[in-house]
């Protein structure tokens, strides 16, 4: 059985399928960081080396690979699926150090030099555009050093599991992705780490690399971004983060338009809903839907595929899953990702566009 069967009797909502068809879903670094002891070691690898002494950094480095390697040694190890998606941290800044953080506290506690971390801290805070801000892929190519840890550590915890789950395929996801260097940077560093695990890269559980389109810049530079490649890994696919990419293109911010903005467009009927509650078809589906139509017209001139998912909230609306799967499934949308409590709703929803006059 190749495709999902939805039933409903007196029984309830039923849904089978053929499980090796589905993987374990999209693994949200940022998710993972719940306890406050592991979040500080964030905190430290963030302030970086030149806020303590080598030994004491190299310390937490380990305290980070043993720990966080441990969260996705579990995961592989459960065997679920063929495909494992994995995202860079996309958590800004402002969230592990806001702005009123106790960083003199912080650096006597942890062993830092409380003058050196104030004054990084100083340059790497107040950031305001939360959404648009430094995360994800943008802090990896701020500090390479990072981006080679997280890589390690993930791939490490894939080795510590293989005797339990070696199938398993991860697909590395590059959220906040805005220039195609930044995507040609990250598979060189992969590689790198690839080789320095495997004997080769083919022998490697990586499937690939893909890109979240959220920024203007991913849209612009949507083809230069997809012939990003290395040696042997390349870009096999994206998925939308449709709230960001919303308001890269009506430039509304998610915090501030709900409040007074959006409601006064709303009443006008120069807006249906809100943007951030329903897809906005007129200028942000239309620009997904050009978006996917260049990434299939790029793949198919090169005789490859691409794989194309949409994710965040408007993943569990009704009205917008239904406008996703009737618009979007013919130009390259493949699926939609939600969290685990709207999966059933989503699913009900997309395959109701079947029934449509």
């Amino acid at each position: 059985m190749d495709q999902l069967l939805i039933t409903f009797d007196n029984e309830g909502l039923k849904i089978a399928s053929n499980k090796e068809k589905y993987g374990i879903g999209l693994l949200r670094d940022e998710r993972m960081w719940v306890d406050q002891e592991d979040i500080d070691i964030l905190r430290v690898l963030l302030l970086g080396p030149g806020t303590t002494s080598i030994e004491n950094y190299q310390k937490f480095c380990s305290m980070y690979t043993q720990r966080h390697g441990n969260r996705y040694r579990k995961i592989f190890a459960t065997g679920v699926g063929s495909t494992c998606v994995a995202r860079t941290l996309c958590m800004p800044i402002s969230k592990f150090l806001p702005d009123d953080f106790d960083i003199d506290g912080f650096a006597i506690k942890h062993g830092l030099d409380p003058l050196k971390s104030k004054a990084v801290f100083n340059r790497m805070t107040r950031e305001r555009e939360i959404y648009h801000g430094c995360r994800g892929i943008r802090m990896f190519m701020i500090r390479p050093d990072l981006l080679k840890l997280w890589l390690m550590t993930v791939l490490r915890a894939y080795q510590a599991s293989e005797r339990v789950n070696g199938q398993t395929k991860i697909t590395f996801l590059l959220a906040t992705l805005t220039f195609p260097e930044e995507a040609r940077r990250f598979i060189h560093t992969l590689e790198e780490c690839l080789l320095d695990l495997w004997e080769s890269i083919e022998s490697s559980p990586v499937a690939g690399v893909a890109t979240m389109l959220e920024t203007g810049g991913a849209f612009i530079s949507i083809e230069d971004i997809l012939s990003a490649h290395g040696q042997d890994i390349e870009i096999i696919g994206g998925l939308v983060g449709v709230n960001d990419f919303t308001t890269a293109c009506l430039n509304m911010n998610r915090n501030d338009a709900p409040k007074f903005m959006i409601p006064s467009y709303v009443e006008s009927a120069m807006l249906k809903t809100s943007p951030f509650s329903s897809i906005e078809t007129t200028v942000v589906g239309k620009a997904i839907r050009n978006a996917l139509e260049r990434s299939t017209f790029h793949a198919r001139s090169r005789g490859k595929t691409m794989q194309w998912g949409l994710a965040g909230e408007l993943a569990a609306d009704w009205e917008s899953v239904r406008w996703f799967a009737r618009e979007l499934s013919h130009v390259g949308l493949t699926y939609v990702s939600t969290s685990p409590e709207t999966i059933a709703y989503s699913l009900v929803a997309s395959a109701s566009t079947r029934y449509q006059a």
